[in-house]
C-alpha cells in the first residue's frame, strides 16, 4: 500500500533518490563527447560514494523526516534495474552498487513483485513509486535520460534508462529485532 502521511517521509526519500542518482551518473563522468567515435575523459557510470548515502538518509534536518523517521528507517539495500542489457528487465544482485563496466560479472536477478508493478508506474512517468508493508518501505525510482545521455545511449531526453531499487527496514517495530 501507498505511504501516507506522516509514515511517508517523501521529501527525503525524493532527495535520496536524486543525491544517488547523481551520483550514479555524475555530468563531469561524461567527459567530451563529439559523436560516438570521438570520446574522451568518459568514465563508466557508478555510484562513488554510497556509503555515505546510507547515512546522510539517516541523519536528514527535521524540516526533511520527522525524528522518529529519522531514528527508525534503515537503508537495507539499493540495487540497479537494469532496462537496456537485455529484452527482459533485470537487477544486479550487489553489495554494493556495480560500476557499468563491471556488469557482466555481476548476477542478475529477476524483477519481483513490487518492482514489476513499480516499474509500469515509472514507464508511465512516475519519478518515484513507494510503498509500505509492515515493517519494510520498498522504493523504485527513474533513472532518466538527461541531455548529455542522449548521444552515447542513441534516446531522446526523458527516456527510462533503468532504475533504482530501495529496501528499508523499520528499526523501531518489534519485527526489526527478529
Amino acid at each position: 500500500m501507498p505511504l501516507k502521511g506522516e509514515n511517508a517521509p517523501r521529501k527525503a526519500l525524493t532527495k535520496l533518490h536524486e543525491n544517488l542518482s547523481f551520483d550514479f551518473a555524475e555530468p563531469v563522468s561524461f567527459g567530451w563527447v563529439r559523436d560516438l567515435e570521438h570520446v574522451t575523459g568518459f568514465r563508466p557510470h557508478a555510484v562513488a560514494h554510497f556509503d555515505r548515502h546510507r547515512v546522510t538518509f539517516g541523519h536528514k534536518a527535521e524540516d526533511e523526516m520527522s525524528a522518529k523517521h529519522e531514528a527508525g528507517w534503515k537503508l537495507e539495500r539499493v540495487e540497479l534495474v537494469s532496462l537496456l542489457r537485455s529484452a527482459e528487465p533485470g537487477v544486479y544482485v550487489s553489495k554494493d552498487l556495480p560500476r557499468m563496466d563491471q556488469l557482466s560479472e555481476v548476477k542478475r536477478r529477476p524483477l519481483d513483485g513490487f518492482e514489476t508493478v513499480a516499474l509500469r508506474e515509472l514507464r508511465n512517468g512516475e519519478p518515484l513509486v513507494i510503498r509500505s508493508q509492515g515493517g519494510q518501505v520498498k522504493m523504485m525510482g527513474a533513472v532518466r535520460a538527461v541531455k548529455q545521455c542522449s548521444l552515447c545511449h542513441e534516446v531522446p531526453r526523458g527516456t527510462l534508462l533503468g532504475a533504482f531499487s530501495y529496501g528499508f527496514r523499520d528499526q523501531t517495530s518489534a519485527s526489526a529485532s527478529e
